[in-house]
């Protein structure tokens, strides 16, 4: 019976800490990602700028993750095929948005 006791308690606490392991990774891989984001999107905005890139009428210039890869801006991302939009006001020529798109246009 002490022998049963042992075991069920130390299942109970190997419970408790693997739930709170799981949920401590996962927020860790979330501010991962999150920081990864951060970087690939100042990464771009620097290439935009040193580069004196060409923002059309609407105000926005894409930019491929290969082509920072190329410059020496980012390395070792997942989909080096993905297209960053880099959108700025119009008036005040700063920067607003940087996201992810599917397509530039």
């Amino acid at each position: 019976m002490e022998l049963l006791a042992v075991l069920v308690i130390i299942g109970v606490v190997f419970g408790i800490t693997f739930y709170i392991l799981r949920g401590t990774m996962a927020t860790s891989l979330t501010q991962m990602n999150e920081a990864v984001n951060n970087q690939i999107y100042e990464a771009a905005k620097s290439y935009v700028i040193e580069t004196n890139q060409q923002f059309n009428r609407s105000g926005y210039a894409c930019v491929s993750l290969q082509e920072l890869i190329d410059y020496g801006y980012v390395n070792n991302v997942d989909n080096p095929q993905q297209i960053i939009k880099i959108t700025r006001n119009l008036e005040t020529k700063v920067i607003e948005e940087i996201k992810y798109v599917e397509k530039c246009n």
